[in-house]
């Protein structure tokens, strides 16, 4: 036998209309007139044979079989609600796992991983961090970001980042010796990273064409560590302005020389060439997009050259 069913629209009115009390703010909740709301109520009593509202001067009132009617109607749109809610949430989830760099994942990835959820929360990102050349036969690892000039023949690659250093220190106080010109970078500690330990000898040949004896080194695994290092005012680290861009509009760092030293070298988005894994592409085409938005911020204005380059592709 068919369903016999009220019209459904004239439905939503009196439902809204009996649970304010008013036809006002049903009018105000549907965004429609009053008129409008009032038109269907009036439709809906006709098809019931019943009348629903007691209409006074300023209110209205439900009748006994208006309130039986919306007690059982309040009872079925709850339970339509939840099982409208639970099919749209019902979405796969996707699960991507990521490797990258522990400053990169630390100082870059974490931070912005929220805006990542806020757009895409069907999607798990795992991070994890290794300093070892990709293998997707070996790592189980979908993607990763490494380092290298785009010469992957076994996967894709896109553009992410260009590689640039600038020193970075905390603000000077009154008691530290001054750093107006690179040679007074001798009566400072500089610190650097192990796996980029030649940075500041290319800093110093650009900047001054010449070597400089600090007043002592101080060496870090992590290009992390040395961001926190000169934050806590140990030192001058070498930096990428990526890292440290809060960091430097928050006023915790600075930069004591406009000179940068860029790296031939650049940050790549890597997956499996033809991979269809769920949420690799979301991913990858979020973190490219913002990536270049920061870099932008972060360094010169012509920085915008060398994204031209290359095109982002999945």
């Amino acid at each position: 036998m068919p369903w016999q069913l009220p019209p459904l629209n004239p439905l939503r009115c009196f439902e809204a209309a009996a649970r304010h009390g008013s036809i006002t703010n049903a009018a105000l909740e549907l965004h429609v007139t009053q008129a409008a709301v009032s038109k269907q109520i009036r439709a809906l009593e006709i098809a019931l044979h019943q009348r629903l509202f007691v209409r006074l001067h300023r209110e209205i009132r439900l009748t006994s079989a208006g309130e039986e009617y919306f007690a059982t109607i309040t009872q079925l749109f709850g339970e339509l609600d939840r099982a409208t809610r639970s099919v749209t949430s019902r979405r796969e989830r996707a699960r991507v796992r990521f490797m990258g760099y522990n400053t990169f994942n630390l100082r870059w990835l974490i931070p912005r991983l929220a805006d990542f959820y806020s757009q895409y929360p069907h999607i798990e990102i795992d991070v994890s961090d290794n300093l070892e050349p990709v293998d997707f036969s070996r790592h189980r690892v979908d993607c990763a970001v490494r380092t290298g000039r785009g010469e992957w023949s076994d996967c894709t690659s896109v553009l992410v980042a260009p590689i640039e250093f600038r020193p970075i220190c905390k603000p000077l106080g009154p008691a530290d010796p001054p750093l107006d010109q690179v040679e007074d970078l001798r009566r400072h500690t500089l610190i650097m990273s192990a796996t980029r330990s030649n940075v500041w000898g290319h800093w110093l040949r650009i900047a001054a064409d010449t070597q400089i004896e600090p007043a002592g080194w101080l060496t870090f695994d992590h290009g992390s560590y040395c961001y926190q290092a000169a934050v806590e005012g140990v030192g001058v680290a070498i930096g990428e302005p990526i890292f440290v861009d809060a960091d430097i509009k928050a006023g915790r760092l600075y930069y004591p020389f406009q000179q940068s030293y860029q790296d031939n070298i650049s940050y790549y988005f890597l997956h499996p060439a033809g991979s269809d894994k769920p949420g690799v592409r979301e991913f990858g085409e979020w973190l490219v997009h913002r990536a270049k938005s920061d870099v932008t911020s972060a360094l010169p204005k012509n920085i915008n050259d060398y994204f031209s380059e290359s095109a982002a592709v999945f």
